[in-house]
């Protein structure tokens, strides 16, 4: 749980660098509620998901209305500094962050 948390806050900070992004909403520097499911397959993640399809690796959901994020994900059991988890767990972070920020 302690290296989770240690990721979340490193892709926050790698996010914060981003200015490309078309952004739906902005909550940079707002404080935000986020909840993290990891699944053990990508079955499970897409038996969970709102709308999953073959191929899915995360998912986040929020609302435009409030500071509220679930992200879920599907991890290969193996978590590599940067690896593919770190990526699909930055890039939901994103979600949260700035909603449906890419095309």
């Amino acid at each position: 749980m302690k290296k989770l948390m240690v990721i979340l806050v490193a892709c926050l900070l790698m996010t914060s660098c981003a200015s490309t992004a078309n952004k739906e909403i902005n909550r940079e520097g707002q404080k935000m509620v986020i909840t993290v499911t990891v699944y053990s397959s990508g079955d499970s993640l897409i038996e969970a998901s709102r709308g999953g399809h073959g191929g899915l690796n995360g998912e986040a959901t929020y609302s435009l209305g409030d500071n509220i994020c679930d992200i879920s994900l599907k991890t290969g059991g193996i978590m590599e500094v940067d690896g593919s988890f770190a990526k699909t767990l930055g890039h939901e972070m994103m979600h949260c962050l700035y909603g449906n920020y890419h095309k």
